[in-house]
């Protein structure tokens, strides 16, 4: 238990959010391995077929939700260089609004990085998109148009140079 979240510093939350989804894959990955599946075997020999098809669907939604937790974990991954770049961003509009600096979009983008339009994903070449098959090393422009951004399903179409 954490006495005072208002001090725990992003990093600190981020790792607290990762364990607890770590957690939350093991709690699933027990249930369709072990539990479920035990259950399932008493209930064939107790011969309660409504019980045995019950921990069988048990089984079959626990296996979903370690899936989606997976998936939930490895997007908070990626959310670091997404709320970078928001920091970034506002940096330089604050700066904007005191008189210091102006706003804008930057003359030429960053070379070879992408982001999402939607829901800012960076795309970074040197990385590729291990889960999409795109290898590290594979500029943007070389990746199929029917590619979707890993945490919000959009087409390549909708990313936009850095």
């Amino acid at each position: 238990m954490v006495s005072h979240p208002e001090q725990l510093s992003d990093e600190e939350k981020q790792s607290i959010l990762i364990r607890c989804l770590k957690l939350a894959i093991e709690g699933a990955t027990y249930e369709y391995t072990t539990m479920y599946p035990e259950f399932a075997a008493q209930a064939r020999q107790d011969r309660d077929s409504g019980a045995e098809a019950e921990f069988a669907e048990q089984s079959s939604e626990s296996k979903e939700h370690a899936g989606q937790f997976r998936t939930a974990a490895k997007n908070f991954g990626r959310l670091t260089p997404i709320e970078q770049h928001h920091a970034e961003t506002y940096c330089v509009a604050l700066k904007a609004l005191q008189g210091k600096d102006t706003a804008g979009q930057a003359d030429q983008p960053i070379p070879g990085k992408w982001i999402c339009k939607v829901c800012s994903m960076i795309y970074e070449p040197t990385e590729g998109d291990q889960d999409s098959t795109i290898a590290a090393g594979t500029p943007f422009k070389a990746i199929p148009d029917d590619w979707q951004c890993p945490i919000c399903g959009d087409l390549k179409a909708e990313l936009k140079a850095a």
